[in-house]
């Protein structure tokens, strides 16, 4: 039996098989957590960037959405912008040298 205990935070980490579309190893991590928040690595026009995901959060409002974070040392981790946004920035920073901005790749 699994039970929840006042004022105990546990984090749980697992990964995703390269290749795969699952969101956990074993298919059964996600359903014993509370939240879930899905980690990945993107590249755009030769950018390559950090995402976040919530992909489940109990007891919370979330906005199913990506965002773009860093990680700096002695910080922590910082949310930088949406990912529409970022790729916006990125289009936009591309304009600037004279180059055609393309169409986002599809988010999941």
């Amino acid at each position: 039996q699994v039970r929840k205990i006042k004022d105990i935070t546990a984090l749980m980490t697992s990964e995703i098989p390269t290749g795969e579309n699952k969101i956990s190893r074993f298919g059964v991590e996600e359903y014993l957590a509370s939240g879930v928040i899905k980690l990945e690595l993107q590249e755009y026009r030769g950018f390559v960037f950090r995402v976040m995901f919530i992909r489940k959060m109990r007891w919370t409002a979330v906005r199913p959405q990506k965002l773009v974070f860093e990680i700096y040392p002695h910080y922590g981790i910082y949310i930088l912008d949406r990912l529409e946004n970022f790729m916006k920035q990125v289009d936009a920073w591309y304009l600037t040298l004279g180059q055609q901005p393309q169409a986002p790749p599809a988010t999941q």
